[in-house]
C-alpha cells in the first residue's frame, strides 16, 4: 500500500463501524489505569485502585480499536445506570469475547464503543 492522495476519503465523525470483542481484562482499576496515568484518570481523588473492572477491548476490520472500562458490581447484582447494565439493554447480553458491538468515530479522532443511555 502506497500513498495515493486520489485513494484518501475523509472520515466523518459520527460514522459507526461494527467490531467485535478481542479482548476482557479481568483486574483492579490501578493495574488497568496504572501509576503513570493514575492521577489524570483520579483528577478528584474518589477513586479507589483496588476496585474490580473489566477492560473491554474491539477492533473493527480496518482494525480501528477502542478501549471501555467497566466497574464491576461489589454482588452478583448490576446497577441500571452503571456501565454493565447500559451494556447489556446495547448488546443484549453481558461482555464477552467474541461478541459483535458497534464503535464510533468521536470528535477527537477516536473510536468509542457505542453504548445506549
Amino acid at each position: 500500500m502506497g500513498y495515493d492522495p486520489k485513494e484518501l476519503k475523509e472520515m466523518k465523525v459520527g460514522t459507526i463501524a461494527e467490531a467485535e470483542v478481542t479482548e476482557l481484562l479481568e483486574a483492579t482499576l490501578g493495574e488497568i489505569v496504572g501509576d503513570e496515568h493514575w492521577e489524570k484518570f483520579d483528577k478528584d481523588g474518589t477513586q479507589s485502585r483496588d476496585t474490580p473492572a473489566l477492560q473491554v477491548e474491539a477492533t473493527d476490520e480496518a482494525g480501528h480499536r477502542a478501549k471501555l472500562l467497566i466497574r464491576l458490581p461489589a454482588t452478583s447484582e448490576v446497577h441500571p445506570k452503571s456501565t454493565m447494565a447500559r451494556w447489556k439493554r446495547t448488546y443484549g447480553a453481558f461482555p464477552e469475547r467474541g461478541q459483535l458491538v458497534k464503535l464510533m468515530l468521536d470528535a477527537d479522532g477516536f473510536y468509542q464503543l457505542v453504548l445506549v443511555e
